[in-house]
């Protein structure tokens, strides 16, 4: 009976046995099978999505390259850089490229082919000839179906231009700790030691005078280079002091700057007011050989900043030549702020101002897009949004 049942187990497992097997096991399997082609497929898209990201941040950087939108408004023009991967679509000489400019550019990453499209609206604004656009356009002959105008008040101010100040052309020279390393210069030179730190301190601080000092000279007898020292020049006003402090001068630098002879146009001097003053007395030296020919066209732009310690300013607020000031102090081109309100204005001899720090508006400001394709596809894999102005 045995050998008989164990004969008939010899012939295998029946068809419908194997049948429910892999059944059984692709049931099983299939989840897996459906994870590891999901992941792959995610994988896939990321990576799609990140090489987009990084074509769209390396269309931004070559757009703000250029200085102005005439530039990028031409980038498919013969002689532009990488000018044959670019359309501009409509025609760059269509007018309505004052309201917006659509362009594509073509690009290959990794093996792969995008295509990034960049949209610009710009602001509402009046071109150099006087003609005058706004950003409304129709829908139908741009790429995208939907955009809100951009509010132009954002490019009605003037903005300061500070590369004026910080430029080749300028020596800038700011107070900073001058007046403390002045009182610790007399305390140090205290004749005796009578009286406390406190009330010496306190002493010598209200009865610190003080004066500008700017002083240009060749470097080292160059006449092609010029040196320029602006310091304080601290002194005690003798009358009604201790006399244990001796009387004596300190000079605190501000700034010692050396700068070219042909490029030197401005020297500014931003200083702290001291409460209780209503001028301010310079002294205006210059080293051997120079010339009224040489500092004709040197402006002295002499800007007293407030503090919490001297909270009004003096609207008529004076500077005077120290007697001591070389004769050709007499022929340079002064300006200073004598206004509350502001310190970026300067008062010329005549009442009329002057600005410390040159202004300009911006000519547009565009708001651009850059939407990133894979070639022969309709849907954007990165869209990436700034503004550019001029």
């Amino acid at each position: 009976m045995c050998l008989h049942e164990l004969r008939q187990n010899d012939q295998g497992f029946s068809l419908i046995e194997v049948i429910l097997a892999v059944a059984i096991l692709a049931l099983v399997t299939l989840p897996i099978i459906n994870y590891f082609t999901y992941s792959g497929l995610r994988t896939a898209d990321g990576r799609d999505k990140q090489s987009a990201t990084v074509v769209a941040e390396n269309v931004l950087d070559e757009l703000n390259s250029y200085d102005n939108f005439e530039q990028i408004e031409n980038i498919a023009s013969s002689g532009a850089v990488d000018a044959a991967s670019w359309t501009v679509v409509p025609d760059p000489s269509n007018p309505t490229k004052f309201t917006y400019t659509d362009l594509t550019k073509k690009v290959q990453l990794n093996g792969y082919d995008y295509e990034a499209k960049v949209h610009i609206t710009y602001t509402d604004h009046t071109t150099s000839d006087g003609k005058t656009y706004d950003t409304g356009y129709d829908s139908n002959t741009v790429t995208k179906d939907t955009n809100e105008a951009i509010t132009s008040e954002f490019n009605d101010y003037e903005i300061p231009n500070p590369n004026r100040i910080y430029g080749k052309e300028s020596v800038v020279a700011k107070e900073e700790d001058q007046l403390d390393r002045a009182i610790s210069y007399f305390l140090t030179n205290e004749a005796t030691d009578s009286n406390t730190f406190f009330t010496k301190y306190n002493l010598i601080k209200d009865k610190l005078d003080r004066r500008l000092a700017i002083h240009l000279e060749y470097k080292d007898g160059d006449p092609d280079i010029y040196k320029v020292k602006v310091s304080y020049l601290y002194e005690l006003n003798g009358a009604n002091i201790s006399p244990n402090i001796e009387n004596g001068v300190y000079e605190a630098p501000l700034e010692i700057s050396e700068v070219k002879r042909e490029s030197l146009k401005n020297i500014y001097v931003f200083y702290n007011l001291r409460s209780g003053y209503d001028n301010d007395r310079v002294k205006v030296t210059f080293g051997t050989g120079i010339s009224e020919e040489d500092i004709k066209n040197i402006h002295y732009y002499l800007c007293g900043l407030t503090t919490t310690e001297c909270p009004d300013r003096v609207n008529n607020y004076k500077f005077l030549l120290s007697t001591d000031s070389d004769p050709l102090a007499l022929k340079c081109n002064y300006f200073f702020n004598g206004n509350t309100d502001t310190i970026l204005t300067a008062k010329e001899d005549d009442g009329s101002t002057a600005d410390f720090i040159s202004k300009k508006t911006k000519k547009r400001i565009g708001a651009i897009e850059v939407s990133v394709y894979e070639k022969g596809s309709n849907e954007p894999l990165a869209v990436m949004n700034t503004t550019i102005s001029e």
